[in-house]
């Protein structure tokens, strides 16, 4: 499992995956004009925004760059592609945007190994240029659906707290999800998000012009075998070979930088070709689902994201 040393904090995985990305783009720091941060856990301080820290250390210049973190779970990677394709098309003088995703899950806040069923969390950061220009890749279609009535899987039966207030340590998210399966037969939950799943994909594909067996690649989060199986590839219909899976397995789910992450080991591997198709699915707290569709235009002569 990929895990940081103990002073490394989620902003400087961003920073470091964000360098490597806004590098192999083309773009200098002037040209950006939107940052994202995606994050789960602590910064490392509170009444802080992390994002302009991350843009600050990359060199991007005071003024029009729109700067803020996002807290979609374990979806804020592609909640982020998403609305940075939104941005772009409103702010038509923006050159691009740089979408970044980190996390680390440090003891004793944290139990990685245990905390959730199937999974063990991995410390990572991985970022993503979306670019006016020609890049090596173009977004078809993307589609994201939300369950509020599931947020509850990830809240338990914890009570609110006043801030300054310690909550029960460490987090385990799998006793939250059987507090809330209390109040939700589990059957219940599974067919919601099933219809969730298959709304964003279907969305993101007749978007995009064409159908689930026409994908050459899916990008799914990092969860270990039987999980993946049983919550993505048996919905899609899709094998194990399509993924990034014998990557994500060494490195541990690193919550919203999964994806990012994936795209950018298909490539590193010489996997995919101009003309490949990739479907990229993400989920997080909320329930939130997002499903992008992009097309390979050319082999970027580096990976795009770090």
């Amino acid at each position: 499992m990929a895990i940081a040393e103990h002073d490394t904090m989620s902003p400087h995985l961003a920073i470091a995956a964000a360098k490597q990305a806004l590098g192999r783009s083309g773009h200098t720091p002037e040209e950006i004009g939107l940052l994202l941060h995606g994050l789960i856990l602590h910064t490392g301080f509170d009444v802080w925004n992390s994002a302009a820290y991350v843009t600050r250390l990359l060199g991007i210049p005071h003024g029009n760059c729109l700067v803020a973190e996002i807290r979609s779970g374990c979806n804020s990677g592609l909640v982020g592609l998403e609305l940075a394709c939104s941005y772009l098309e409103a702010r038509t003088t923006a050159p691009a945007a740089l979408v970044a995703a980190a996390d680390c899950w440090p003891a004793p806040g944290f139990d990685r190994w245990r905390s959730e069923p199937g999974l063990v969390y991995g410390d990572a950061g991985a970022a993503l240029v979306l670019s006016r220009r020609l890049g090596f890749a173009r977004v078809l279609a993307t589609s994201t659906a939300t369950d509020s009535e599931l947020e509850g899987l990830h809240r338990g039966d914890d009570p609110f707290r006043v801030f300054g207030e310690s909550a029960r340590r460490p987090i385990l998210l799998g006793r939250r999800a059987r507090e809330f399966l209390r109040t939700m037969p589990r059957v219940d939950v599974r067919q919601r998000q099933d219809r969730q799943l298959r709304a964003v994909v279907e969305q993101a594909t007749a978007e995009a012009g064409i159908r689930v067996s026409d994908i050459e690649h899916v990008v799914l989060p990092f969860y270990g075998a039987r999980l993946l199986h049983n919550a993505h590839l048996k919905r899609l219909g899709a094998d194990v070979s399509q993924t990034a899976w014998e990557f994500g397995r060494e490195v541990g789910h690193t919550g919203g930088a999964d994806v990012l992450a994936g795209l950018d080991y298909l490539t590193r591997t010489s996997r995919i070709r101009p003309g490949h198709r990739v479907l990229m699915l993400g989920e997080g707290a909320g329930f939130i689902c997002t499903a992008a569709v992009l097309e390979i235009q050319q082999l970027p002569p580096t990976a795009p994201a770090g």
